[in-house]
């Protein structure tokens, strides 16, 4: 059997963004390798833990790709991500351009290596203030 890439991408930003990582995580390797940034994180578990901690402060994020490349079991997306922050009273959508990178393992349908490139001050800065409005 073929593996369909386009049907592998379409399933796996299904996924991500449905904020859940029991949905997601059926996509990575169990040594998968992410880089968010300049942040590194090794293994599933801990990938799990960061997205968990992630999609705690957010009420919906929707990758929109632009431009998508495949060769030699290397993807290349160029994409915006669209992001609210949980509890927001003016329920913002904050749209970010990003890169990402990712090598999947065709024979099992998972990454083994994903690089994700974006600024996400503004993200931050409106999760900072919708947490301030808490306390």
């Amino acid at each position: 059997m073929t593996f369909d890439i386009l049907q592998w991408r379409e399933d796996f930003f299904k996924a991500t963004d449905a904020m859940d990582t029991n949905k997601w995580a059926p996509f990575w390797a169990e040594t998968y390798e992410l880089r968010f940034n300049d942040h590194k994180v090794n293994g599933k578990q801990s990938v799990r833990e960061m997205f968990d901690a992630q999609f705690g402060l957010l009420s919906e994020m929707r990758h929109e790709t632009i431009r998508w490349w495949y060769h030699d079991h290397t993807f290349f997306n160029e994409m915006i991500v669209h992001y609210r922050v949980k509890g927001d009273p003016e329920n913002l959508v904050i749209s970010i351009p990003a890169f990402a990178i990712g090598d999947v393992d065709e024979d099992h349908g998972v990454l083994s290596n994903f690089r994700i490139y974006l600024n996400d001050s503004e993200l931050t800065k409106r999760i900072q203030y919708v947490q301030s409005l808490k306390k």
